[in-house]
């Protein structure tokens, strides 16, 4: 009910007041109206009633402007979180792609042989893609840890067990574990090693580099059903844009 419907009664009840009609009072309908009407100007009967519904007027729009305030929080709270699921997708993404191209077995094919007649290694090219896989390692770490959830925390943590079973081979060709899990390459140390270390390390899907892959796309699933839940979709545009779908705005953003 409207503040005006509120105090409709007390108008409708007024001497010389007329019929309600669509919510609107006629105060000059009726023999004695005007009449009527000067004794409650003189009397102060219009000025109370006047003061007390725009008292209620004020009130309700307090209660508006904090209702809308805590809404506004609460959506910044949400949408901040969803950044960082979003975050976490991309950075899962990565590091997928990242592994992914380091497991293939072409990579590791020789180019040659020297004049020893040993095998030559594209090493220039494996060294890069070790640079870009120990990068995108490193950022999933911080992108996985920031969120609240359980689930792509476990696989966070999965993924650092597996490097940590691989920690004396990685350090035999240059990688080693900080306090902070994440990787360090010595480029130096690396250049110099082994090819059927390197090789055993990273060739094949069913290598540490294969492993970590399969944890990022599963973390890169998780990350998307999180902000699904929450009322956030996101999905890969036909150009290959990462978007986000959930409301008007983000699906006209889709649509430009």
């Amino acid at each position: 009910m409207s503040s005006i419907q509120s105090y409709g009664f007390l108008f409708n009840s007024m001497p010389g007041a007329g019929s309600v009609n669509n919510n609107s009072y006629s105060f000059l309908s009726g023999g004695s109206s005007l009449l009527g009407d000067y004794s409650m100007i003189k009397s102060g009967v219009y000025k109370k009633l006047l003061t007390a519904y725009y008292q209620k007027s004020s009130s309700d729009s307090d209660t508006s402007e904090s209702d809308k305030s805590s809404s506004v929080k609460s959506k910044s709270v949400n949408d901040a979180e969803k950044a960082k699921l979003i975050s976490v997708k991309s950075g899962a993404d990565d590091l997928q792609e990242a592994a992914g191209a380091l497991s293939k077995s072409s990579l590791y094919r020789s180019t040659g042989k020297d004049k020893d007649g040993k095998d030559i290694y594209d090493m220039d090219g494996i060294k890069d893609s070790v640079k870009k896989f120990v990068s995108a390692y490193n950022s999933y770490l911080d992108s996985s840890s920031d969120v609240d959830s359980t689930s792509i925390l476990s696989k966070t943590l999965s993924m650092v067990k597996a490097t940590a079973s691989n920690k004396n081979l990685l350090k035999d060709i240059g990688i080693t574990i900080g306090a902070d899990n994440k990787l360090v390459l010595d480029e130096e140390k690396f250049s110099s090693a082994s090819m059927s270390k390197i090789s055993s390390l990273f060739k094949g899907s069913g290598s540490y580099a294969g492993t970590i892959a399969q944890r990022a796309s599963e973390g890169s699933r998780l990350a998307n059903s999180a902000a699904l839940t929450s009322g956030t979709g996101s999905f890969y545009t036909y150009s290959g844009n990462y978007s986000v779908a959930g409301n008007v705005n983000n699906m006209l953003d889709t649509l430009l």
